[in-house]
């Protein structure tokens, strides 16, 4: 049985650190997105929210006005206007593949012309996908209206429990070495505890470790 429990072990840290590439993977691809949203804001801020949704929208975009147009030819003819449309996200997710995501968020709109109206707010909900460049675009875009929000938010986004935001960096090689080695002792630990004390035994000890 010491080929076998030795096998296991292999396919089980083998699998381990498979997860653990994909995962970070993922968690690079999300973290990438969440800002491509934050620099579509900037430079939404920055330059007005024509030039920002030309440079942020897929070709194929799909915006609701109320119903569901083409979105570049949409903001094509949109004349500019003296506001200045800001949001970030508080909440974004991503596929396994990493290649298609979303990110939802308050946005504010302030007037900037001499009538200075209150400003208006409101959420939206994006849907993003990575092009063949690398680059995220959004595909479809819309949102909703509603009052001032009661409390202010600092700015911090979340997103599932398959990734933290504050999530931890990979293992690099030494980690990784001592991380199998570790797993190699308690292979052949078992298999002594097998050997003195009963297979059942021992695997009994060790489930409920």
């Amino acid at each position: 049985m010491r080929a076998p429990i030795s096998m296991c072990a292999y396919l089980v840290f083998t699998l381990a650190t498979t997860t653990c590439a994909q995962k970070n993977e993922t968690n690079a691809a999300l973290l990438a997105l969440v800002q491509a949203e934050r620099d579509f804001a900037k430079v939404s801020v920055a330059h007005g929210i024509k030039h920002a949704f030309l440079n942020f929208l897929a070709d194929s975009a799909t915006v609701f006005r109320p119903h569901p147009i083409n979105a570049k030819p949409y903001y094509e003819k949109l004349e500019d206007a003296p506001v200045t449309l800001n949001w970030y996200p508080s909440y974004a997710d991503i596929s396994q593949a990493g290649d298609l995501g979303y990110t939802t968020g308050p946005w504010e709109m302030t007037d900037q012309s001499s009538q200075k109206r209150p400003p208006a707010y409101g959420h939206y909900f994006s849907v993003w996908k990575k092009q063949n460049d690398g680059a995220w675009k959004v595909v479809v875009d819309l949102g909703i209206r509603h009052a001032a929000p009661a409390n202010e938010s600092n700015g911090d986004w979340q997103t599932s429990k398959r990734m933290h935001v504050a999530s931890a960096p990979a293992l690099g090689e030494p980690e990784l070495i001592s991380e199998r080695e570790a797993l190699m002792q308690r292979d052949r630990a078992f298999a002594q505890a097998s050997e003195t004390r009963g297979r059942f035994t021992a695997l009994q000890n060790y489930l409920h470790e």
